[in-house]
Formats: C-alpha cells, structure tokens, sequence
C-alpha cells in the first residue's frame, strides 16, 4: 500500500467521511493531511461541514454529485496491486519467451527503432566496411533509415539484433531501393537474409509499389565482371556473368531477383555496381 494510501485511511477515520467523500477528495486533488484546516465547521460555523465542502466543490468541478463508481482506498490498492504482479508476470513470460526462441534459433521480424541505433550501425561497421569504414558513418546511415517515410526492418533472435534491410523510394509508388541489407556473420546461411527480404516484399506491396531494385558493388573481384573494362558494351559483359568468389548477387537470384544492369567503375576501376530489380506486385 502507498504512503498516500495510508494517509487517506487516516483521514477517513479522523474526519469521518465515507469512501465516496475519501474518492471526491482524491480527484479534487486535497492533500489528506491538510484537511484539519477545512474540517473546523465548530469552530467557524460559517463554513460548510467537510463533506458538505467536499461535494459542493465536487459538483462545480465535474458537473455532477458524486463519482459513477466508487472505489474504496482498500479496494484501490488491492486492484493496483494485481495490476502490478500481472505486468510482472507478463513480462517474466516475454522473457522466457524470449530465451526459449533464441534457444531455438527462431528469429521474429520488427520495425527497427532508435533504440536499436548503435547495435544496427555496428553491424554495417563489422561486415560493410567498404560502404561505413566508421562508426560515425554507420550511425548515419541507421539515422536516414528511420527517417520518415523509410522502411527500415530488424530481425531479432530473443533481444539480440542479427540483421536489419532498408528501403527507400527510389521512383516513388513505383519502385523501392533495397538499401541495406546485412546479416551478423554467425546467423548467415540460416534463412534470415531471405526472411528480410520476403519481408520487404510485403512492406513494398503494402505501399503500392510493384518492384524492387538493388545494387550489389562488387569491390572484392567476386564476379567476372571485375578487374575489367566493361566498355565499349558493358551489356554484352553483362550477358557474361559469373560467380567466381561467392557473390551476393547469387543470393539475390535466388531470392527472385533478376540481373537489370551494370554501372561500370562504380566504385572505382573494375569494380561494378550489378544491378537486380524484382517484381513484386502485378502491374
């Protein structure tokens, strides 16, 4: 029971009002250990009995006699505190929940929030490197995800954040960039990357978009398309490609993705930009 809680029992018995006038006096905001003031009707016979103050003031504030239910102090705290336990216990079972997942190896999927900032930027630090050599870099990039308007989604195994995607309008109600996509290097190869994928799908349908655009750089000569000069028919090279290192965009094929395109020298001599795009609503 809180302090307050005792001090109007108190206040009850000392000035005689019944659990009503005890509630009135609540919601009026009277302070119960200063109601000796107002309770001296013998002494000042010109003022009104305490609870006859206490329901005069009651009917001018809220426009009516007395409260639509009453609730004693007991009964209050009573209800407050099975209140209490049941938010305790309902967090002990999120918690078990939470564990028993993890233990299982079962992710769940949710917006990524600002809380979850620092643990999504050192994923781009740890496994992007090329894209946000610094920590300062990545907080950025996790910034402009939560912007307004961005699709921004978090893979989670019990409360420990394992991979995140983006989305951004690239040709607004038309087509979404995927922008990023990172997985943390120990839950790879077992569906997440897929799951993030299949969830923005759901996401960029949900807004009307019908396709999916992204690019997958090849900075590392993964592809048969570095080292090279793609000109004067980089199409032609395109027609070409190969997976010769475990490139990206062989997971993205089999997520459904088709190769769109190449930009040359993206990132530098030889090191392409490739290109995917998927539909993802009929047109």
């Amino acid at each position: 029971m809180k302090n307050d809680d005792a001090a109007w029992i108190v206040a009850r018995q000392r000035h005689r009002l019944s659990d009503a006038h005890v509630q009135m006096a609540r919601e009026l905001g009277m302070n119960p250990k200063r109601l000796g003031k107002k309770d001296n009707h013998d002494q000042e016979p010109w003022k009104l009995p305490l609870p006859e103050f206490v329901e005069h003031l009651y009917l001018k504030r809220f426009g009516r006699e007395r409260p639509e239910a009453v609730v004693s102090v007991e009964a209050r705290a009573r209800l407050r505190a099975r209140a209490k336990e049941a938010k305790r216990v309902a967090k002990a079972a999120r918690r078990e929940a939470a564990a028993a997942e993890a233990g299982a190896g079962v992710f769940r999927i949710r917006d990524l929030t600002r809380s979850d900032e620092r643990p999504a930027a050192q994923l781009l630090v740890d496994l992007l490197p090329e894209g946000w050599p610094s920590a300062a870099d990545a907080k950025r990039e996790v910034r402009a995800a939560l912007e307004r308007g961005r699709i921004r989604r978090a893979a989670f195994l019990g409360k420990e954040l394992i991979g995140w995607i983006g989305g951004v309008d690239a040709y607004p109600g038309h087509v979404v960039e995927l922008h990023p996509l990172v997985v943390r290097s120990d839950q790879q190869r077992r569906g997440v990357g897929r799951a993030l994928v299949a969830d923005l799908e759901t996401q960029v349908r949900a807004r009307g978009a019908t396709t999916i655009l992204v690019g997958s750089d090849d900075d590392h000569g993964q592809t048969s398309l570095a080292g090279i000069d793609l000109y004067p028919d980089p199409l032609a090279r395109l027609a070409t490609l190969e997976d010769v290192g475990g490139h990206p965009f062989r997971f993205y094929l089999k997520c459904g993705f088709v190769v769109v395109g190449v930009v040359p020298d993206a990132n530098g001599f030889g090191k392409p930009d490739i290109l995917l795009a998927k539909r993802v609503l009929p047109v």
